[in-house]
């Protein structure tokens, strides 16, 4: 898919590997430029120099610790200029699966999902109102609606999905677009479903034959023609929405 996005300045989260990665691609090849932002110094790097064109950035943060939304908006727009589009790829659920966990355990969970996007957003927001255009993409998934998995990730998920629509309302009539894609089962590199792929194929044949009608788990350029759409003008009436992108999951 070609979007032109010559002249934007995007902000990735998580841009280190996977989604965030592919979706620095995408955006780059889109004519923007891009400040990526993750933990990893090296793997960031790596990122920025296989992108297209020039003026890409990297910025290494942790977005699970408190007040690390502001900084990196300030961070990213003193790098790069003013921020057009950021894209919340950064996520996790931290190992934690027992839904019996600590409530400190799934705050931090809520913190990495929903917090620092929450920060981000607040920071950026003002700058995007007074230029009267703006992106907000954010990462949900498919378990708001199974509530499978890992417990705290899909109440995050949840919790991110409400402050979606209601984000997207209200910044509206300002130029600024909120949505949010729901990716399914997403084979990228260095997360579970890859792992599981190694360790336990078997399991996942069965979980592709019984929940995948595409008959395959999706994999990162399945998801960021998506981004790509939602940040461009055409989507400027895609307020508060929330796009389901997981091949017929069941």
């Amino acid at each position: 898919m070609r979007v032109d996005l010559a002249g934007r300045h995007v902000l990735i989260t998580g841009a280190s590997q996977g989604l965030g990665a592919d979706a620095a691609s995408g955006f780059a090849t889109s004519g923007a430029r891009v400040t990526l932002c993750a933990r990893r110094a090296k793997e960031l790097d790596e990122v920025r120099r296989g992108l297209e064109g020039h003026d890409h950035r990297a910025l290494v943060a942790d977005l699970g610790g408190a007040g690390e939304g502001a900084r990196v908006a300030a961070a990213a727009e003193a790098l790069n200029g003013p921020v057009d589009i950021v894209v919340h790829a950064a996520g996790g659920n931290l190992d934690l699966r027992d839904v019996f966990g600590p409530s400190d355990a799934w705050q931090r969970v809520w913190q990495l999902n929903v917090g620092a996007v929450i920060d981000l957003n607040n920071a950026l927001i003002p700058g995007m109102r007074a230029r009267g255009w703006g992106r907000i993409l954010h990462f949900s998934s498919r378990s708001t609606v199974s509530l499978s998995g890992a417990p705290a990730y899909a109440a995050a998920k949840t919790y991110l999905d409400a402050y979606t629509v209601m984000l997207g309302r209200a910044v509206a009539a300002d130029g600024i677009v909120v949505s949010a894609v729901a990716p399914g089962a997403i084979a990228a590199p260095g997360n579970n479903w890859t792992r599981a792929q190694g360790q336990w194929p078997e399991n996942v044949a069965k979980y592709v034959a019984e929940h995948q009608a595409i008959g395959r788990l999706g994999r990162p350029d399945d998801i960021t023609p998506f981004l790509l759409f939602l940040a461009s003008d055409a989507a400027r009436f895609a307020a508060g929405s929330i796009i389901p992108v997981d091949g017929g999951g069941m």
